[in-house]
């Protein structure tokens, strides 16, 4: 998910830049703000239909003794697909202020990583607050109350 979200919000206004079409867009007779709506929506419908062909599949699973209730499934589904857009939109934020492709995917994905790592390792520090330090992993609001085994 982060590799489709991250990738194109990295790359949708500055490759375009770079490869000379934003020009073209821009001088359409659309709002500026119109064509940065436009990249939000293209990258949201991205998220939500791998998150829906990820639930399918998980599904189709279950014919192999998967057995998770769709309710949980659609839930995962859900929270895979806001997490794509949470670091999708990161990525076009860093990259409409710097203007430059690399630096957006090199910090969303920094920012990715280091999440994954607060979320997979601070539960096992001693004195580690679980409920104060909620609001700064992005994983642990996907995964519920506990990390990923």
């Amino acid at each position: 998910m982060l590799l489709i979200t991250v990738g194109y919000g990295a790359s949708c206004l500055a490759g375009q830049d770079e490869d000379g079409t934003l020009c073209i867009v821009a001088t359409l007779p659309i709002a500026r703000r119109g064509i940065l709506f436009e990249k939000v929506a293209t990258l949201t419908v991205q998220a939500v239909v791998l998150a829906f062909v990820i639930m399918l599949c998980t599904i189709v699973g279950r014919g192999f003794d998967l057995a998770l209730p769709i309710s949980h499934l659609a839930g995962i589904s859900l929270g895979i697909a806001l997490l794509g857009i949470d670091f999708g939109l990161l990525a076009i934020l860093v990259e409409s202020r710097t203007g430059s492709r690399e630096v957006a995917l090199g910090v969303t994905s920094a920012i990715a990583a280091a999440s994954y790592l607060f979320s997979s390792l601070a539960p096992l520090l001693p004195g580690y607050d679980r409920r104060g330090m909620r609001p700064f992993s992005t994983g642990q609001s996907e995964t519920g109350s506990s990390p990923p085994d």
